[in-house]
């Protein structure tokens, strides 16, 4: 059974999955079968990924597509126009100076075809920073978290107590393009970025204040947004976490605090590893 990442995707591209794929096959019951043979004979379950970054990619890409404020929504980038025209047709199209969904076609295909293979994961990374470059917030949110893993020392996960000091300055460097992505994708509404920023920023006293706005954020866009349902159940009860164990020190009222506490009870009893408590603790400057 197609789970809820690829029924998101494919309801999301509805119309051009329809269009494209279906264009010259009959309105016939087995429709549906057919595009799910197509979907598994090029990516087998790859489009089923476990909670993380792949998962995550997929969203961003289809949240993106179906935004009407952002100027990518009107190119054929997705899962369906690899499908509709055939990886051929992508690959031969790149070569210096291709176009935005040349290049990110291209990366998905690595990404996510059952024959990848650490070598083509490169390849797209590669792909995928060549496409932030070119402002796709998307491709940003995919190198951002590729940075964390890679090359800074605490991964800015919700689950991390760790402290970071960074002194390499390529590694700040590094660190301040992660940052500018994350915000960049953060301020389009994608909830993983609004987590992200919150976290980044806990690190540090003086942004405390704007961490804790971005966490609201993060809560409330994935709590709100239909597409993000049952997604982030974790992140929501980390973040409630936080935001009720600090908050009563920037004044949140007692209502406020009891309305993270509920959100933790219900992450907790889906999640039952959950800590229901965590100490807070901020990066030294």
């Amino acid at each position: 059974m197609v789970d809820k990442l690829v029924v998101v995707l494919l309801v999301l591209f509805a119309s051009v999955s329809f269009g494209v794929i279906g264009a010259a096959i009959e309105n016939k019951s087995s429709e549906p079968m057919l595009q799910f043979n197509e979907v598994t004979a090029m990516f087998g379950r790859n489009l089923e990924p476990e909670p993380g970054l792949l998962q995550d990619l997929l969203l961003a890409v289809a949240v993106d597509h179906t935004a009407s404020n952002v100027p990518d929504a009107a190119k054929e980038i997705g899962i369906p126009y690899i499908l509709g025209k055939g990886i051929a047709h992508w690959a031969r199209r790149l070569k210096k100076g291709a176009p935005l969904d040349v290049i990110v076609n291209n990366a998905l295909y690595l990404l996510y075809s059952k024959d990848r293979s650490e070598e083509s994961n490169k390849t797209a990374l590669n792909l995928m920073k060549l496409a932030a470059s070119k402002n796709y917030w998307p491709a940003k949110y995919y190198v951002a978290e590729t940075n964390l893993k890679d090359y800074l020392v605490a991964d800015y996960d919700l689950n991390s107590d760790a402290k970071m000091l960074i002194h390499d300055k390529s590694i700040q460097r590094v660190a301040a393009t992660t940052m500018e992505y994350f915000l960049d994708c953060a301020k389009r509404g994608f909830a993983p970025c609004q987590y992200r920023v919150g976290t980044w920023l806990l690190t540090s006293e003086k942004h405390a204040v704007e961490a804790l706005k971005a966490l609201e954020s993060a809560i409330h866009t994935s709590m709100s947004d239909s597409r993000y349902k049952g997604m982030f159940n974790q992140r929501q009860g980390h973040a409630a976490i936080i935001l009720s164990s600090i908050g009563p020190e920037y004044g949140y009222s007692e209502e406020k605090i009891n309305g993270y506490k509920s959100i933790i009870a219900k992450a907790t009893q889906k999640q039952p590893n959950l800590v229901a408590e965590k100490d807070v603790s901020r990066m030294d400057e």
